[in-house]
């Protein structure tokens, strides 16, 4: 979870406890499960550390971790100490896995014996890997970013943070919309199913996938001439109108922060672009010779009115951060 700046808040749910709990004793584990490799090697104290941490926060509840039991605050500032304390452990050579706490005893000889399974059902991106690879290096002097690897600078270096520049405005980097865009559907359905209010842009429009326009409608658009011309119109939530002439693309609105779209009168809008000094007017025609209205296709000016803001603020929210 990250907050408004982008810093990590929780890496998982598992990793996490609220702050001066006190531990939770952990029964110990039975004998023939303490080693699954079958050898007689005694559990290193890497392994003992992650034996501790989880025993502190194995039985911490989902309310307690997103601060809708007693403390409220608890997913806010508490979680600073333990995500300090992890990093600081991390950093002396220790890594924690992301498994539920009764497989610990069958991960950890996997942890300490660096057994990486790649995912088979996914493409890893060549640099991205390798630099997956060499943050997981078991010997804690010998990974990127080490002292002895060059310090971070040579972090910075590596191929896979090519063209970032750590010194400037990391909001270049499009975090916020990679984050809405890779948002799984499974997820998307869920804030669907628990919305107030169905009806609203950010949920009606929330199920559309990346690339694919969120509302399709035909109106009428008037040109330097003031000659209405009837057009199929799609809006995308990557930031743009497009505009067609039966199956040719007549024109594209770049809608970028400071634009706006307002009603000048019951049947037509105006919407301005100022960072392209233009202004497009919009007439709603005879809605009873319009294909009929659906959740992605309209020919209402109300509903684009709407839309069009709603992707308007998604683009300056995004950019703000």
């Amino acid at each position: 979870m990250l907050d408004q700046h982008y810093n990590i808040k929780v890496i998982d749910f598992g990793d996490a406890k609220k702050e001066n709990e006190a531990p939770i004793e952990q029964d110990p584990a039975p004998e023939e499960d303490s080693n699954q490799n079958g050898d007689d090697a005694e559990v290193d104290g890497f392994s003992k550390f992650l034996m501790r941490v989880w025993t502190d926060v194995a039985h911490s509840s989902d309310d307690e971790l997103l601060g809708t039991g007693d403390d409220p605050s608890a997913i806010g500032d508490s979680v600073d100490g333990f995500v300090g304390s992890w990093m600081h452990h991390f950093q002396d050579g220790y890594r924690l896995s992301a498994v539920h706490w009764h497989l610990n005893y069958t991960v950890f000889p996997k942890i300490s014996n660096r057994e990486i399974e790649w995912p088979s059902s996914m493409q890893i991106e060549p640099t991205c890997r390798d630099l997956i690879d060499k943050l997981i290096v078991l010997d804690p002097d010998q990974r990127l970013g080490a002292a002895g690897t060059g310090g971070m600078d040579a972090l910075k270096r590596h191929p896979f943070f090519q063209g970032v520049n750590f010194s400037g405005d990391m909001r270049i980097l499009g975090l916020k919309r990679a984050l809405r865009e890779t948002e799984s559907q499974e997820l998307r359905q869920r804030r669907i199913d628990e919305a107030p209010d169905t009806t609203l842009p950010k949920f009606r429009y929330a199920l559309v996938e990346p690339g694919k326009p969120i509302l399709t409608g035909l109106l009428l658009k008037k040109n330097r001439f003031w000659i209405k011309q009837e057009r199929r119109f799609e809006l995308y939530m990557e930031g743009f109108i497009r505009y067609f002439e039966n199956t040719k693309v007549k024109g594209e609105m770049k809608l970028t922060p400071g634009a706006k779209a307002v009603h000048l009168s019951r049947t037509e809008v105006e919407i301005t672009l100022p960072e392209n000094k233009k202004n497009y007017l919009l007439v709603q025609q005879d809605l009873s010779k319009c294909p009929a209205k659906s959740q992605y296709f309209s020919c209402g000016l109300n509903d684009w009115v709407d839309a069009i803001n709603y992707v308007l603020e998604t683009i300056n929210e995004e950019s703000a951060f």
